[in-house]
């Protein structure tokens, strides 16, 4: 079955990506926006924002352009020119985060269980699966390292660098953890295997530990170049 490019709805991602680049006025009219879960007329939402109709207008022009904002005709009791009831499009990021995290949990408990090394197996799959996205792993330690940071951010860890021995290792703090409940409880272990497996796969032929909660507040990460080491 082959499917046209117009008849696949548009990334959830995208609709993100959008609503990064808004303007502090249009990020403004659409958190507004977003308040109301039914959708808004223009009315109330500048009622809502305190400028006029004629304003909000405008700005909801303007993300609707940028496909941030869809409406749809209002019910009508009266006779007249139909209203339209306008709603935002992009998702709430923690709602997005939360059923991910918990699809990530599930599937991670399905496949492997308790067993750790599935896990990094696993883990190893899905950055097989984002090969174009790496690329080869660079062949100077320190650039590797940056890159290793750089992926750790992206995946939401905000690392930060403890230690850099040259060319023969980094630690790192992870400070934060997008398996961690809001209520603070830690993921399972076969979690961090999973990224393990993850960042593994992407960094050749060096090694990763994770140290978890070795640390107030901070999950330990060394990066070791086994190069060197057989080199000594």
């Amino acid at each position: 079955m082959t499917i046209d490019d117009a008849a696949v709805p548009l990334p959830t991602a995208e609709l993100m990506r959008r609503a990064a680049e808004l303007s502090p006025k249009q990020r403004e009219v659409l958190d507004a926006l977003d308040s109301f879960p039914d959708g808004a007329l223009l009315s109330e939402l500048g009622k809502e924002l305190g400028i006029h109709v004629n304003t909000v207008r405008g700005h909801v022009d303007e993300l609707a352009e940028r496909g941030l904002v869809g409406w749809r005709v209002a019910s009508r009791s009266t006779r007249g020119r139909p209203s339209h009831v306008y709603h935002v499009r992009t998702p709430q990021h923690h709602a997005v985060m939360d059923e991910y995290v918990t699809l990530v949990e599930t599937l991670t408990e399905t496949l492997a269980g308790d067993d750790l090394n599935a896990a990094r197996d696993f883990g190893r799959a899905w950055a097989q699966r984002n090969a174009d996205r790496f690329g080869e792993p660079p062949e100077d330690f320190e650039e590797l390292a940056t890159a290793v940071l750089r992926s750790l951010r992206e995946m939401g860890f905000d690392p930060l660098v403890r230690e850099a021995d040259g060319d023969t290792s980094v630690e790192v703090g992870l400070q934060a953890c997008p398996f961690v409940a809001a209520d603070g409880t830690p993921p399972a272990a076969t979690i961090c295997a999973l990224h393990q497996g993850f960042i593994d796969a992407t960094i050749g032929p060096h090694h990763l530990d994770f140290m978890p909660f070795d640390a107030a507040g901070q999950c330990g990460a060394r990066l070791v170049n086994r190069s060197a080491s057989r080199s000594d």
